[in-house]
Order: structure tokens, then C-alpha cells, then sequence
């Protein structure tokens, strides 16, 4: 097994792992369930730092480690996590109002940006509207019948967006 074989099946791996956390995340919104509500809010600072970090990380890794060319697509969904990660890093979003409204601003862009590209992803007759450069309709990673990078960014983009309205249903002292 190559390298870049073992590194799409893991990150793979973690998607399915944010998908599932993101899930439990709604149904604790939704369902107003302090219990999980207050567990996700102590460690949602540090979640949403380790979860973006990890996903710039792993797009500059797709670039420059692999060669896979990102279209303007996915530049579009980089401009919304690289600040994501930026301020991850150096704010905390629980007690700040306008960070908060970044972040929500941010992953609600992203994600719009990500829902069209996984729409032309999975249905390419949807046309190429990426234009010059490197195309829309290349599918460098496809793992578990699924997961591609719009949707690993999806799915990063929708955990960020879930955590921080978690950290204001359930306000509570983060561990870092």
C-alpha cells in the first residue's frame, strides 16, 4: 500500500469520526441535552483547534506533498478554514460575541462553496465551472464510497459551525 493510499484511508477515518461527533452534536442542539451539551462545551476550543489545524495542515500536505492541484473551488473553501484555524489559535470564540460571528460567517460560506463543489463532484454532467487551472471534475481522493476533499471540508467546516453554537447554548470554562 502507497503512502498517499494509507493517508487517504486515515484521514477518511477521521472524517467519519467528525461526522459522527458533528451528528451527536446536532441531536445535542436540537434536543437540548445538557449532559452531552456540557461535555462537547469543555472541549470544544481545543476540538476546533486540533480539527482546523489539522485541516490545513492536511490540504497543504494534499498540495505539496502529493501534487493534487487545488481548483478554485477548493481555494474558495481554503479561504474560509485557514482563518478558521487562524482563529482557533489565537482566540477563543466562547465568550466573544464577534469572533463567534466570524466563525459562523466563515463556515457558512465554506460550506456553501463545498455543497456546490460536492455537487459537481458526484454529479459532473453539472458542468465545470471552474475555468482555467486545474478542474473541478478531478476526484484525487475517494475513499469509503464517499469522502472526498469537498467533503472533508464539509464536514470540518459543519463541526466548526455546530461547536460554536454549542459554546453558547452550554457556557461553560474551557480546559485550554
Amino acid at each position: 500500500m502507497e503512502l498517499i493510499e494509507i493517508f487517504n484511508l486515515t484521514i477518511g477515518a477521521g472524517v467519519i469520526l467528525l461526522q459522527i461527533i458533528t451528528i451527536i452534536g446536532i441531536f445535542t442542539l436540537i434536543k437540548h441535552t445538557p449532559t452531552i451539551g456540557t461535555v462537547f462545551s469543555k472541549y470544544a476550543i481545543p476540538g476546533f483547534r486540533v480539527v482546523f489545524v489539522i485541516a490545513v495542515c492536511g490540504s497543504l500536505l494534499y498540495e505539496h506533498l502529493f501534487g493534487y492541484n487545488p481548483c478554485i473551488l477548493c481555494w474558495y473553501q481554503r479561504l474560509a478554514i485557514f482563518p478558521l484555524a487562524f482563529v482557533g489559535i489565537i482566540g477563543s470564540f466562547k465568550n466573544n460575541l464577534s469572533v463567534r460571528r466570524i466563525v459562523r460567517s466563515l463556515a457558512v460560506y465554506g460550506l456553501i462553496v463545498a455543497s456546490i463543489h460536492i455537487f459537481i463532484d458526484f454529479w459532473p454532467s453539472a458542468g465545470d465551472i471552474c475555468g482555467q487551472g486545474p478542474s473541478c471534475l478531478i476526484r484525487y481522493v475517494y475513499v469509503f464510497n464517499y469522502i472526498t476533499i469537498p467533503v472533508m471540508s464539509a464536514t470540518v467546516l459543519t463541526l466548526g459551525l455546530v461547536l460554536s453554537f454549542i459554546v453558547t447554548r452550554y457556557p461553560q470554562q474551557d480546559v485550554a
